[in-house]
């Protein structure tokens, strides 16, 4: 949020300002409102079911309000959002898992209280779009191995390509901890099955470079 009369540049964020704490809140249901009216796609991962301008207006596939919810919560970062996280974690909607599996993954260390649950809901977990959400939180929340172990075998083995670039973007989300599992980002760099393999290439290359102590470039 920025004055970009004062600030033409954008230096400044002035979101955090109580001065503008109305004016932010306005803004923050107009964009809902205009979400909601377009019947927003973004907050389906990539070449999951319910894209495509027929299938997302399902709401049994894709049911917005409820997903926009989840993720607000998701992006706050504030305990007292946690309880409605957990709960949408048996949410019977895979996308809304997802969202909810995405906060728990930005809380990281905050919330290691609630690595059984996540692991329990990365055992029943039938969608591999929120199965690979959760091994990312996984991993972020407590280091667990089983996570890691599903992004890189996802990286490796995943019959979607959309997915297999998901698994290197969140392999490079986790940082360091990607390090044992190297090779799966060095088998995905030769891989060019699809043209979203092109991308995920070029994604390993990055996170290699990175976890090697390079300076990371992108191709």
């Amino acid at each position: 949020m920025y004055d970009t009369d004062a600030d033409p540049h954008e230096v400044v964020n002035l979101a955090a300002r109580p001065d503008f704490r109305t004016e932010l809140a306005r803004l923050r249901q107009a964009l809902d409102a205009h979400m909601l009216a377009v019947n927003d796609n973004g907050f389906i991962p990539e070449s999951e079911t319910a894209e495509g301008y027929v299938r997302s207006r399902d709401r049994a596939l894709y049911p917005l309000p409820e997903i926009t919810a989840v993720a607000a919560s998701a992006i706050d970062r504030t305990q007292a959002s946690v309880p409605a996280l957990r709960d949408a974690l048996s949410h019977p909607n895979e996308i809304v898992r997802y969202w909810a599996a995405a906060g728990f993954r930005i809380r990281g260390r905050a919330v290691a209280t609630y690595r059984g649950q996540l692991a329990a809901t990365f055992d029943r977990e039938s969608s591999r779009f929120t199965r690979l959400a959760l091994a990312e939180a996984l991993v972020a929340v407590a280091h667990d191995r089983r996570g890691l172990d599903h992004l890189a075998s996802a990286l490796r083995h995943d019959p979607d390509g959309w997915l297999r670039l998901q698994a290197a973007n969140a392999l490079d989300r986790v940082g360091r901890d990607a390090l044992p599992v190297i090779d799966a980002l060095y088998a995905a760099t030769t891989r060019f099955a699809s043209d979203a393999d092109t991308h995920t290439r070029n994604a390993c290359s990055y996170t290699i470079r990175k976890l090697e102590g390079g300076s990371p470039s992108i191709p």
